[in-house]
């Protein structure tokens, strides 16, 4: 029993090193963000860096393009077709200290914002206008449009859009009858 316990002891040690240790990593390609007592001390490139066990939390985030798939949403055009969709964002995290206080869960942020605005972009075609994404030239100005708007939106985040694109689209061709806001 008394070995168990020398045993478990051990394994705590080793499990609990890393909030002991009074210095980091930040791998490469990420930055991170110390935070003393809850407030930003600053930023650290990658590397090897000492902290306060216990005072300072540190945040990593990577600092190169990353990309986010949207989940599908269904949308009624402006001639009552119901379309399903969904988009792949590319973004670049230019501001980690603004990453890590201004908002909470940025991938659930960036979802509502893009949901909203693709849904109400999109509403404004025609199905017809819609049907050859990838060379009908107002599609391209639609998402033109989303990643300057979705710029402008998450700014305040500390990220950037660097691309929309649709992933997936389809007709729908259910009787169900689409519920939510309709543009007029």
């Amino acid at each position: 029993m008394e070995g168990q316990i020398q045993v478990n002891i051990i394994q705590w040690f080793l499990d609990n090193l890393q909030v002991l240790a009074p210095w980091f990593l930040v791998s490469q390609p990420d930055v991170g963000v110390i935070f003393r007592f809850g407030k930003v001390l600053k930023v650290v490139q990658p590397g090897f860096h000492w902290r306060i066990p216990f005072v300072d939390h540190i945040e990593e985030c990577s600092s190169v393009v990353d990309f986010m798939l949207l989940p599908i949403q269904t949308v009624e055009t402006k001639d009552n077709q119901a379309i399903c969709f969904s988009l792949r964002i590319g973004y670049i995290i230019d501001d980690p200290v603004a990453h890590f206080t201004q908002i909470t869960d940025f991938s659930e942020g960036v979802e509502s914002i893009v949901q909203i605005e693709a849904g109400q972009r999109v509403r404004e075609f025609n199905y017809s206008e819609l049907k050859d994404v990838e060379k009908n030239v107002e599609v391209k100005d639609l998402l033109n449009f989303l990643t300057r708007t979705l710029t402008a939106k998450v700014k305040e985040w500390g990220v950037k859009i660097i691309i929309v694109g649709f992933n997936d689209w389809a007709h729908v061709r259910s009787p169900i009858r689409l519920f939510g806001v309709r543009s007029e």
